[in-house]
């Protein structure tokens, strides 16, 4: 249970940054690129409305990706809880899930879609917002100190107990070039 926590944590500094810098979802670095915010607009009669406007938010990102570093690997970060059940959900004709259809806008490119768990952002400035995050994979670096493990552990027979030494190092995100990461915030009607 204490590893699970500290692969939260590690998680979450990921997401956020060391103290708020250098994540995958804040940074202030001048490669990161936040775009305004997208409004997905409400639901008029069977909703294909809001799917053809997660299209062109998807095509747009495609764009902006191919205008500033072509990256062929790229990983498409969703997070905010109402992003992600609109993601999950089935188009009008009850075929395919909306997900699927953003997949194939990346056709050509090695592309992973990665949700980003709420239990992450739970607590902080983002766990009620929505958004997606593109990172062009061959230009952005993952730096860490230390992976959350246990260092050391025993047991004390006398007194009849278990110990460990718990460590996690901090880690930060870095694009390497201009447009190298990507934040496309999401807002529902």
């Amino acid at each position: 249970k204490v590893i699970r926590e500290y692969s939260i944590l590690f998680d979450r500094w990921a997401m956020l940054g060391d103290r708020g810098n250098n994540g995958l979802l804040v940074s202030t670095s001048e490669n990161y690129i936040t775009n305004a915010n997208v409004q997905i607009p409400a639901v008029v009669d069977d909703g294909w409305n809001q799917v053809q406007a997660m299209s062109d938010t998807f095509t747009s990102l495609l764009l902006q990706i191919d205008e500033t570093t072509g990256d062929g690997d790229v990983i498409v970060y969703i997070y905010g809880k109402r992003l992600a059940a609109f993601m999950a959900s089935l188009t009008k004709n009850r075929e395919t899930v909306i997900r699927t259809l953003m997949e194939q806008k990346f056709e050509g490119k090695n592309v992973r879609f990665i949700g980003v768990p709420a239990i992450v952002l739970k607590g902080t400035a983002l766990e009620n917002e929505n958004g997606i995050v593109v990172v062009s994979d061959n230009l952005t670096t993952f730096e860490y100190t230390q992976e959350p493990t246990v260092r050391s552990n025993g047991t004390n027979e006398e007194d009849e107990y278990y110990w460990a030494n718990y460590v996690v190092g901090s880690n930060q995100v870095s694009p390497d070039e201009y447009g190298a990461i990507i934040k496309q915030p999401i807002t529902f009607a």
